[in-house]
């Protein structure tokens, strides 16, 4: 936390990291001086103009507060109402108290997604400032939110496909170049992915030597990466430096769900963790590409909706007879990461309305599921719901982008910052996204739709430039995540840990319904590797 500044009215604390301060040096020349400077010029709009992870606190003489949370939520922050007091913090951890009450809705929404979507968390005592928000408490402890920045896909730029790529070019590089500023030795997360492996070549070209890079390895082929990094890293005449994980690093998970403050279903937490403490033993900061595929259109569900949007309302309706023949003829999947579930997931969205179709690509549990997990969780009110809202307000009229907005509002800031976040916390090392520059992230979200996502192809911009920089067999993988064998691992050498669910959930699970998700994922019948983890996490969180 920076050193609080005084500034006439106001006073202003400043947290995280200003990567473009050189860039707005004319509102000052240190993160607070500009900060005030841009909110006495623009309102809580300037706070859109600041690049990097951070939180920031407005103190009024009047005793008014304002807690403001960066647009992309690479950093949290919490905050609690009692007697009068307002109290905040980074952590969740640091709110939580003796006898606070559990938020059920919150246990519904968790299980239906693997984490809490703000403003909501774990206890209701507690709430979490949104992603591109900032919360304000009067003197007289009256509480309002105001949204400063929100992905608006309209209006589109005008430039040709060739000259977008151009640009992004130029921003990428002067994001990296940010980053490095700040952090002149980083070391580069690297995965088999395209957008960590941008990373490493825009970092390698303006680096005097090439930085190291670290991979986190599995010892099962359809999760290992480490062969495709290496390829990367060699082409560039980096140092590989390489992690195994294994089945028994499951054994630090509650350390590190205590850390998140409440239930995390992601299990790549457990990945980032254990691959950033590594890392700070080999460096002080370490580039990530985390964004690509937010704001690039990396994800499958993003094709699958624009497929939805091309074949229209009554060609998509009368596709369901033909979903529901496919659905009963398809036999159950065992793995997660195969053809035959994605099948499964395809057949079972086109039976839906639009936004609970997109939904079904993240859930862990659907609200069936939840209802007969957990019966008192049923009167609750689906995810959905704010979904709905949310949609309605991001100028989209593409069904691939209104998923993609949402997911750069909830998905991005709640999942993928959060456990990047908190194993950066952890670890001690810092932990930045070029990707997430605010430059590039405005210039993606004004591109249109098929420059980034067609129906057979993602990512477009980012693949061509690509094209000559990574060896050719890394732009030809299907898209893995930063997954871990949670399937193999829960039917072998973790076996113990899962069949203590019934014992350890709360009692209103219905622990009939629980041993038959175990039993058949023991069987091999189905994978429900990630609905056992989402369980035991809700029992290390709640």
């Amino acid at each position: 936390m920076s050193d609080a500044l005084s500034q006439g009215a106001f006073k202003v604390t400043f947290s995280g990291i200003m990567l473009n301060d050189k860039e707005l040096s004319e509102f000052g020349s240190t993160p607070e001086q500009i900060v005030a400077a841009l909110y006495e010029k623009y309102g809580i709009y300037g706070f859109a103009r600041i690049s990097g992870p951070f939180t920031i606190v407005l103190q009024f003489p009047d005793g008014g507060k304002t807690l403001v949370r960066d647009p992309f939520g690479q950093k949290q922050f919490y905050y609690s109402v009692a007697g009068g007091e307002v109290r905040h913090s980074e952590k969740l951890a640091d709110l939580l108290a003796p006898g606070m009450s559990t938020d059920w809705q919150a246990v519904s929404e968790y299980l239906s997604l693997g984490y809490i979507p703000a403003p909501r968390t774990i206890k209701s005592e507690i709430s979490s400032v949104r992603a591109g928000y900032c919360v304000t408490f009067s003197k007289d402890g009256i509480q309002k939110e105001e949204q400063y920045y929100s992905p608006q896909f309209y209006p589109k730029t005008s430039m040709t496909y060739d000259e977008a790529c151009e640009g992004l070019d130029a921003l990428i590089e002067q994001a990296t170049a940010r980053c490095i500023a700040k952090y002149p030795n980083p070391g580069v997360l690297l995965s088999g992915g395209i957008d960590s492996n941008l990373v490493l070549c825009y970092a390698n070209k303006l680096l005097d030597t090439p930085p190291d890079c670290i991979t986190l390895y599995f010892d099962d082929k359809v999760y290992n990466e480490s062969s495709l990094a290496a390829q990367s890293a060699q082409a560039v005449g980096a140092k590989h430096i390489t992690k195994l994980a294994r089945p028994e690093d499951f054994y630090e998970v509650p350390r590190f769900m205590k850390a998140v403050g409440e239930p995390f279903a992601d299990s790549s937490l457990l990945a980032s963790s254990t691959i950033m403490e590594f890392a700070v033993k080999q460096k002080q900061a370490v580039l990530m590409g985390d964004g690509g595929d937010e704001l690039f259109g990396g994800y499958k569900r993003y094709r699958f909706m624009a497929i939805r949007d091309m074949l229209g309302d009554s060609l998509t309706a009368a596709g369901k007879p033909f979903a529901k023949l496919l659905r009963a003829m398809l036999p159950a999947s065992g793995e997660r990461r195969n053809r035959l579930s994605t099948l499964h997931r395809v057949a079972d969205a086109f039976l839906l309305p639009q936004i609970p179709c997109y939904g079904s690509f993240q859930e862990i549990f659907s609200a069936k599921d939840v209802a007969e997990l957990c019966p008192e969780l049923a009167k609750f009110s689906p995810y959905t719901e704010y979904w709905e809202k949310l949609a309605a307000t991001l100028g989209s009229i593409d069904q691939a982008e209104t998923a993609n907005g949402i997911d750069l509002c909830t998905y991005l800031p709640e999942d993928g910052c959060r456990k990047d976040n908190v194993a950066a916390e952890l670890s001690g090392i810092c932990a930045l996204s070029p990707l997430l520059d605010m430059d590039v992230a405005k210039f993606a979200i004004s591109l249109p739709r098929h420059y980034k996502t067609t129906l057979r192809r993602s990512k477009l911009p980012l693949r061509t430039l690509a094209k000559g920089k990574l060896p050719p067999v890394l732009l030809q993988q299907p898209k893995r995540g930063f997954s871990i064998p949670v399937a193999r691992w829960f039917r072998n050498e973790l076996r113990q840990e899962a069949e203590k669910l019934p014992n350890i959930l709360p009692d209103c699970f219905d622990k009939a319904k629980v041993r038959s998700i175990l039993d058949a994922h023991f069987a091999g019948k189905v994978d429900n590797g990630t609905k056992i983890w989402a369980l035991l996490a809700l029992t290390m969180g709640i």
